[in-house]
């Protein structure tokens, strides 16, 4: 999920940006995001996303829908006892466990990027260290639209 942060990140900032050059992605934008993130940006005559319009990159984060959460009663609920006071995957234990960054290109489906990519993190600390297809989620799941977009909770 903080991968889709980031990636909403720039697009956000691209989006705000009022300039209408041919690429959004500008010094300013970079030295924000630098303020920002824990990772350094591109400058822009390296971004891989420098020649996308503002409307090819707002497209790299339409496809997530959102519906209503259910309220869940005490029973339902996770137990929160026994969970480690912070947890930090860069540790030797969960070394491994920070997968590369992948891209969806132009299709919408940054729901089943974020689903599996959240699942395989959650393998990878209880030491089964796999990498989920998201390919197969946006082929495959009948309840979401593949690169038209999909509902988070429907793709879990």
């Amino acid at each position: 999920m903080f991968k889709l942060t980031i990636v909403g990140t720039i697009v956000a900032l691209a989006a705000a940006h009022s300039s209408h050059k041919s690429s959004p992605i500008n010094h300013e934008m970079i030295a924000q995001i630098r303020e920002r993130a824990s990772w350094t940006a591109h400058e822009p005559e390296t971004n891989p996303l420098r020649n996308y319009s503002r409307e090819q990159l707002l497209t790299l984060v339409s496809g997530a829908y959102m519906m209503e959460p259910k309220v869940e009663s005490a029973e339902t609920q996770s137990p929160s006892n026994g969970l480690p006071a912070n947890f930090d995957p860069r540790t030797e234990k969960f070394n491994g466990c920070i997968h590369p960054v992948r891209d969806q290109a132009q299709c919408g489906s940054c729901w089943a990027f974020g689903a599996t990519e959240a699942l395989s993190d959650r393998f990878c600390i209880k030491g089964v260290d796999v990498i989920l297809s998201p390919q197969d989620l946006v082929a495959c799941d009948t309840n979401n639209y593949g690169c038209d977009g999909g509902y988070l909770n429907l793709a879990w």
